[in-house]
């Protein structure tokens, strides 16, 4: 039984090493065409790794240092980065939107962000809360695997829908400005919006 765990362990551990990066290209192609541009992806992907990073501290904090655990079972990191990562650029996906949508109507980065905060956060929320009360739920069964895997990844989608997707992606937007949308989008050709 040992060896499988070993032999399990070394696979996910190599997925990980294959995947993560994989995916990361994917997401920035997918954000790159949503979107129109070439930054907005980038720091996306730098604030879901941010979520993902927090997530596996925050957890291994929990499990390791206050409950005294070895650490986090081995294929908690790539379940977290699937589900967080997924759930959390969706989340990235419907903020970016929605600011795209505001500053295209006109209105400057810090005045769309502000309205984006107020629009969107709780409707992102709602769906995070539910979402993490669902994973949440699967904490309370008693079986150590699956208790670190509903804490880990109600954790992280608690972190994107409430700090990531509706403060920390607006509030870097606005202080990016226009230059977020580059090359896409050109406040410079409205002469009705200063730059």
């Amino acid at each position: 039984e040992s060896s499988a765990f070993a032999d399990v362990r070394s696979a996910v551990s190599r997925d990980l090493a294959v995947v993560l990066p994989a995916a990361a290209v994917i997401i920035f192609i997918i954000l790159a065409f949503l979107l129109r541009s070439a930054l907005a992806p980038l720091y996306l992907l730098i604030a879901t790794s941010l979520g993902f990073t927090a997530t596996l501290g925050g957890a291994t904090y929990l499990f390791q240092n206050i409950q005294g655990n070895p650490g986090l079972i081995f294929f908690i990191p790539i379940m977290v980065y699937i589900f967080v990562v997924a759930v959390g650029t969706d989340y990235n996906i419907l903020t970016m939107t929605r600011l795209r949508e505001e500053v295209r109507g006109g209105l400057k980065p810090r005045k769309a962000s502000d309205l984006t905060i107020e629009h969107s956060s709780t409707t992102v929320a709602a769906a995070g809360l539910i979402l993490a009360g669902t994973f949440g739920s699967l904490a309370l069964g008693g079986i150590t695997f699956l208790s670190q895997m509903g804490f880990t990844i109600a954790f992280g989608i608690i972190l994107s829908a409430f700090m990531i997707a509706p403060l920390l992606v607006p509030s870097v937007a606005a202080l990016l400005g226009y230059k977020v949308w580059w090359p896409g989008h050109k406040p410079s050709e409205d002469k009705n919006r200063p730059v």
